[in-house]
């Protein structure tokens, strides 16, 4: 079910575009701000800003998103298991055996997608699955062969789309 702002607005007697509109929303809703690093205007490269050491607005959903606070022991916590137990962390894990770690998230992703849990697998980062993608299905052919990539797209991904067409003899 999508929220209609305008009619929302309309029925509160207040503009959707004035900030009272843009904070009566953030009443309706709970916030996780306080559970993430949100980087400073300098730390984000905007040096000239008015406010260079104020949290910066982020809106980057291409990459990596904001911080959240507890990646930091989250990350020690899965060092200290390899540290301490080695390989042996694929099997021996008092939270989640690695070699079985996607189980964690498969029904929670399933209902994401709207997919039945054994219709989907979690997998790697986005280039090693673009690249296992295209290496299952990308079957040139001398009328169908070119490979549309966005031009801000990470490196890697243009790096992937060129060895497919070296890999399947297409001049890239």
């Amino acid at each position: 079910m999508s929220l209609n702002y305008f009619h929302l607005a309309q029925r509160q007697l207040k503009n959707p575009a004035d900030r009272d509109f843009a904070l009566y929303l953030d009443s309706l809703y709970p916030t996780f701000r306080q559970d993430f690093h949100i980087p400073t205007n300098e730390g984000v490269g905007a040096v000239d800003h008015p406010h260079p050491r104020r949290e910066c607005i982020y809106f980057c959903g291409n990459s990596l998103g904001l911080q959240p606070k507890l990646t930091g022991a989250l990350i020690q916590a899965e060092l200290d298991v390899w540290a301490t137990r080695g390989v042996q962390g694929h099997f021996r894990h008092d939270k989640w055996p690695w070699v079985s770690i996607h189980e964690t998230c498969t029904v929670g992703m399933a209902e994401i997608v709207g997919a039945k849990v054994d219709e989907i697998a979690i997998m790697g980062s986005l280039t090693a699955n673009l690249h296992l993608l295209m290496a299952a299905f990308y079957v040139p052919t001398p009328q169908k062969y070119k490979i549309i990539i966005e031009s801000k797209a990470f490196p890697s991904d243009h790096v992937c789309s060129c060895l497919m067409t070296i890999l399947t003899a297409v001049r890239c």
